[in-house]
């Protein structure tokens, strides 16, 4: 018991917004992670604001969250973070199911806290599928020595032209 105290204090020093809950997205969250969390992540991180589509990303979030792959970070009553993904067939072998990640957004007074490590970890232990895929903008300050302890390789560098 005191062990579990020991740790729950520990956790919260480390943590500077102690009050942050890490938990699954529930429908009742979509429209919020859509047209808040959603819609900063296409216009400040991605800067690729004419990709907001409030009614495709409502779906896409829809079936995230019923597949139980999205999970927020809620600070008094208001979501601060989500990453969500869609499990689907791997298009070279059916057989695997790969979990991509679609979304991911922290405010950014929120991204030094140790919520954005458990959200990520929670994200990654998910048990829905055989492989999970994971992308960074490069203006991302999580190094691919922090995502290889995650369990993740660089498989590839994407690249976009218009």
């Amino acid at each position: 018991r005191r062990e579990e105290l020991h740790n729950i204090r520990l956790e919260h020093l480390m943590d500077r917004k102690p009050n942050n809950i890490v938990r699954k997205a529930t429908q009742e969250d979509a429209e919020y992670i859509v047209e808040v969390l959603a819609k900063k992540m296409l216009e400040r991180e991605y800067e690729r604001p004419e990709l907001y589509n409030k009614e495709a990303l409502l779906e896409i979030t829809t079936l995230s969250i019923k597949q139980g792959c999205t999970i927020v970070i809620e600070r008094d009553r208001e979501l601060v973070g989500v990453v969500g993904g869609i499990v689907h067939q791997h298009p070279f072998n059916p057989s695997i199911t790969v979990l991509s990640e679609a979304m991911w957004y922290v405010e950014e007074e929120h991204r030094s806290t140790r919520s954005v490590i458990k959200m990520l970890k929670t994200y990654i232990g998910l048990d829905v599928s055989d492989e999970k895929t994971f992308s960074l903008l490069p203006s991302s300050n999580i190094s691919e020595r922090n995502m290889n302890k995650l369990g993740f390789k660089k498989t590839e560098i994407g690249y976009l032209r218009r």
